[in-house]
């Protein structure tokens, strides 16, 4: 549907916008959007221009006038954000790899084991590392998660200075917002955003990991939490051998696949974006073909 330099095809459109409408993430939005509601909120058919119709309609639905978009895969993706949004503020929040591996081993979509828990964390850091060393740093701004829930009216009054927002207060911090309980409704495993920000999360690795994780994990991205400043041993400990590495990899994808099954809603969106792929497989992934001129 789009062609080389972002722009949506004209003969694209209302394929593009009826698909949209019909995702089942787009649909969790609440929106109940409709391809004439999106199409008069386009500006501009182009990624960056869908995008920004998205996201005003779902700010306006909340009655707010400035959207951003919290999304972790991003951070693999930043150059094209920036290639399309030249003008966004991006901000990197980093958070010692060991309390994020406790965290996303709860999620019933995240790795489970040391290394690829490990591996995931290294890959999103070296990723936001590699981005900001090319990146214009007047729109790029690293946070801190420990300093954000030690200090969270300083924290937070430099993310308003950064995004030239004024801020009053920051006391909404202690209560959760629409977004995050609507997010709660969705899904409880989120369980952290019904409370106020608080700082008994820094180090809970200590209590969720066993020490061999820990030791796994130190070994392989010691040197990663180091360079962002978290205390790790030095020198790294031994890694496990490849073989070992393999093997948990190997486990921890039976390990996701097994956890999924008791996730009935996992499932409806793993076989709606199947059904969708295998669709895009049998049109070869083309939207409908422009009309050609006839003699």
């Amino acid at each position: 549907a789009f062609a080389e330099d972002g722009r949506v095809r004209t003969h694209a459109r209302d394929w593009l916008l009826a698909r949209l409408v019909s995702d089942m993430r787009i649909r969790t939005w609440g929106l109940d959007l409709q391809p004439g509601t999106l199409r008069r909120e386009i500006r501009e058919w182009s990624r960056r221009g869908i995008a920004a119709a998205l996201f005003r309609l779902y700010a306006a639905r909340h009655g707010k006038t400035r959207w951003g978009d919290k999304s972790p895969p991003h951070v693999h993706h930043l150059h094209t954000i920036r290639r399309d949004f030249p003008d966004a503020r991006i901000i990197h929040v980093i958070r010692d790899g060991r309390d994020v591996a406790a965290s996303l081993r709860r999620m019933p979509w995240g790795p489970t084991r040391a290394v690829p828990l490990a591996e995931r964390w290294m890959e999103a850091v070296h990723a936001a590392d590699r981005f900001f060393t090319a990146a214009d740093h007047a729109g790029c701004l690293t946070v801190r998660y420990e300093d954000l829930v030690r200090d969270p009216e300083h924290t937070m009054q430099r993310v308003f200075d950064f995004l030239d927002e004024r801020s009053d207060t920051t006391s909404n911090l202690q209560q959760p917002g629409a977004l995050a309980q609507r997010y709660l409704a969705l899904d409880p495993v989120h369980q952290s955003l019904a409370g106020p920000v608080r700082s008994t999360r820094i180090g809970a690795y200590r209590k969720h990991l066993s020490q061999r994780d820990i030791t796994v994990f130190d070994a392989l991205a010691g040197s990663t939490l180091r360079a962002h400043g978290y205390e790790a041993p030095q020198p790294s400990p031994t890694p496990p051998s490849p073989l070992s590495q393999s093997l948990e990899r190997a486990l921890d994808g039976l390990t996701r696949r097994a956890r999924k099954l008791k996730r009935p809603d996992l499932l409806r969106e793993i076989l709606h974006r199947r059904a969708a792929a295998r669709r895009a497989l049998w049109r070869r992934r083309e939207p409908p073909a422009a009309p050609q001129p006839t003699e």
